[in-house]
């Protein structure tokens, strides 16, 4: 018994939101693989039809992760380090319709930014770098492309844009706020009730 809590004592326990290496996702398993090829089929849905593309998008994007964790065991870590490579694909699918829309320099600016906090979160491993580079391209290519495509309009959005703007960046900062600090420290409280 002793002994057991000895060994069990030298073992380094990871903490589960660390990043790891890209062996560690186990990509030749057939559970994840399934969800790289249906998150990627879902993105390109975006090109053919952006209101029910997008909507596909996003329902496979919220169910992966529960795929992952319950049949793979991924860790909250682990998921959101290949959810926001396969995100990458749903950028280039979006940008590509709001290129052909004429929102060619906004949402490239946009993505910049993404793409900014992006590398910065892969070099120091931080996830409230999220915060400080919220998904604000997603949220204007939502309301002023997808919205539109379906019909649907919102006056003070498009003949207010820096109002629009603003208001859609606040909304998104507190998305990423509950994402990225809210889930995982509430993550981290189950974790040691566990442990």
């Amino acid at each position: 018994m002793e002994r057991s809590r000895q060994n069990h004592s030298k073992v380094k326990h990871q903490h589960p939101l660390h990043h790891v290496k890209a062996s560690k996702l186990q990509l030749g398993n057939p559970w994840v693989v399934c969800v790289i090829i249906v998150r990627m089929l879902s993105a390109f849905a975006i090109i053919i039809h952006p209101w029910w593309g997008t909507l596909v998008y996003w329902f496979c994007d919220s169910k992966d992760n529960y795929i992952l964790t319950k049949f793979v065991g991924y860790t909250n870590g682990m998921y959101h380090q290949l959810d926001k490579q396969l995100d990458l694909v749903g950028f280039f699918c979006m940008y590509v319709v709001g290129y052909s829309r004429g929102f060619g320099v906004v949402l490239g600016w946009l993505l910049v930014y993404r793409l900014l906090g992006y590398l910065l979160y892969l070099k120091i491993h931080k996830r409230w770098m999220f915060v400080l580079f919220p998904n604000m391209f997603e949220m204007v290519f939502v309301w002023y492309i997808v919205f539109p495509s379906a019909g649907v309009s919102f006056f003070w959005l498009t003949t207010h844009t820096l109002l629009g703007l603003s208001v859609l960046f606040v909304i998104k900062i507190g998305i990423e706020l509950f994402i990225h600090v809210y889930q995982p420290y509430r993550f981290m409280l189950l974790y040691k009730s566990h442990r």
